[in-house]
């Protein structure tokens, strides 16, 4: 006889998140920027059009601004806080991995939880959805336990769609 437990844990399905492509291109994007960054202050420091007596805007203001326009886009990296992820929701749990793409912070985290154990999840929108992050909620010992939130900031809004509706589905009501 089949037990209930087992009927409970698997699905007809199962579902595999991950973000490998969307997390190179992140990193290529990155790289490039501040090669192309790298490459156009070195030009304006060799271009000849600043030696002229009147010229529009000075070379060191123009580097300033180019600059400032780098470190904003790094720092806006930096606070959305991307990170590799991986979800399945084969066998009988539910499996996050995840390590955040920051410089110098590659301490890879993973979150196993029962299928029975899982109680819900929320997604929580920081900064007008800017920083999207998802906490998850497990059942132990008939108290509700909450887990540290992991951004999902780099997931696009179809792969969340699909994380929402297989969390769902294993979302388990307390009498």
């Amino acid at each position: 006889m089949i037990s209930k437990y087992f009927l409970y844990c698997v699905k007809i399905y199962s579902m595999i998140l991950n973000n490998k492509r969307r997390t190179i291109n992140f990193q290529l994007r990155r790289f490039l920027i501040l090669f192309l960054t790298a490459t156009i202050i070195i030009v304006i420091c060799y271009l000849n059009y600043f030696a002229y007596p009147d010229p529009f805007i000075s070379r060191g203001k123009l580097i300033g601004i180019i600059v400032l326009l780098f470190l904003l886009y790094y720092l806006s990296g930096i606070l959305r806080n991307y990170n590799f992820f991986y979800f399945t929701d084969n066998g009988t749990k539910l499996v996050f991995r995840y390590y955040s793409l920051r410089p110098m912070n590659k301490k890879q985290s993973a979150v196993e939880i029962e299928k029975l154990t899982f109680f819900d999840y929320k997604i929580e929108k920081i900064f007008f959805g800017f920083i999207k992050k998802l906490v998850l909620f497990q059942v132990i010992k008939d108290k509700i336990a909450k887990y540290p939130s992991i951004s999902i900031s780099l997931l696009s809004k179809k792969e969340i769609s699909q994380l929402e509706n297989s969390l769902k589905s294993y979302i388990k009501k307390m009498n």
